[in-house]
């Protein structure tokens, strides 16, 4: 329980105690920032603990536990499948250069800037014909095998339990992150059961937290009855609720962002929780906004585009001036100086590159509501 949704809970009661008892009041604001973990703690806080921060900032957040460590597991048989436990990884590092390359050849341009960021992959349709396909008689450096573009198809197309999709996949233009934590034979892993690090991550959330059997095979397991078997674990781990009307009767207020690039929390899973939310509440913007970073990657972790904000001050002038993020700055930065700045909008907003100013200037971007 603690891991699940109390520890913040409780650091935050025994952090203002002691706050009371060194300055003699409580503090006027306070405030959480977290990311991955931490953004699903954010948001499990405004869920159960609506009273405990007056601002939140949610990064990348893994909101759905089961869905995430699942598709963990599902890209970890397509890269080991069956009878191959032992060998090398079906996709190779080279493979997913190739896999980069083609996609930014082939998406890149959509937004108007050839710069490796794609500006909004969710209205791109991903066509699978740009993919060479080798002969059996010879598999090359340029082209992909058959099996190479199932594990592809796998980290693009999600999670699907008895012929329904149970977790989205990842974005065009997520592919820089995929090898390491996802396809990479990783020895520190090796002593959890599996070869990668996410591969690892999955299995052992269902060894430990759904069955209490360190014997658990992953490959045994067909997750027809994976809503029943996770109950349990998902009433405590999962951040899913959309129930946050204590924490706007509060005047609680949140600001979450998602890297489009995120190779780790998909952004089409916090884009469906979103508006989940706004389902919920149709006034959902007066308290909680959503934020969609181009070329961002998973918490400062394999980012492509700019990401670099003060989170916290837009937060900050949002519950104490009531003034809402109607845009937000963010800035690239190499050898210690800004070489991008751009302008984000409150989701379901964009920023849209007019066509003729310089791709690294806020102004050159205007504002488009889908």
């Amino acid at each position: 329980m603690n891991f699940g949704f109390l520890a913040v809970h409780r650091t935050a009661v025994m952090s203002k105690a002691i706050v009371a008892h060194y300055y003699g009041s409580q503090p006027l604001y306070s405030y959480f920032i977290g990311c991955s973990r931490g953004g699903g703690q954010a948001l499990m806080e405004a869920q159960r603990y609506p009273d405990d921060f007056n601002g939140i900032v949610c990064s990348g957040p893994l909101i759905d536990w089961v869905g995430y460590t699942l598709e963990c597991i599902d890209n970890y048989k397509a890269q080991f499948p069956v009878g191959t436990e032992d060998e090398d990884g079906v996709l190779t590092y080279e493979k997913t250069k190739l896999l980069q390359n083609i996609v930014m050849d082939n998406y890149d341009e959509f937004d108007g800037i050839k710069d490796n960021i794609i500006n909004d992959p969710g209205e791109l349709t991903l066509d699978y014909t740009i993919f060479p396909i080798c002969t059996k008689e010879m598999p090359s450096d340029d082209c992909f095998t058959e099996d190479q573009i199932k594990v592809i198809k796998t980290f693009y197309e999600g999670v699907s339990v008895n012929n329904s999709e149970f977790y989205p996949g990842f974005p065009i233009g997520s592919e820089s992150g995929w090898y390491f934590p996802h396809l990479m034979t990783d020895t520190s892993s090796s002593k959890f059961g599996q070869k990668t690090f996410f591969g690892a991550f999955g299995s052992q959330f269902f060894r430990y937290f759904v069955f209490n059997n360190p014997d658990w095979n992953l490959y045994d397991y067909d997750f027809s009855n994976i809503f029943r078997d996770t109950e349990y674990a998902a009433s405590f781990m999962n951040a899913t609720s959309t129930d946050y009307r204590a924490f706007k009767k509060n005047g609680g207020k949140m600001i979450i962002n998602q890297g489009w690039a995120d190779f780790s929390t998909t952004p089409f899973k916090t884009i469906q929780y979103y508006n989940d939310i706004k389902q919920a509440d149709s006034e959902l913007e007066d308290y909680i906004r959503l934020f969609l970073l181009p070329g961002g990657g998973h918490c400062g972790i394999f980012d492509i585009g700019p990401t670099g904000t003060d989170w916290l001050e837009y937060l900050r002038d949002w519950v104490e001036n009531d003034n809402a993020p109607e845009k937000v700055l963010v800035t690239k930065s190499e050898n210690n100086k800004v070489v991008m700045t751009r302008p984000v909008f409150p989701y379901p907003s964009k920023a849209v590159y007019d066509g003729k100013g310089d791709p690294n200037d806020p102004n050159s971007f205007k504002e488009v509501r889908k």
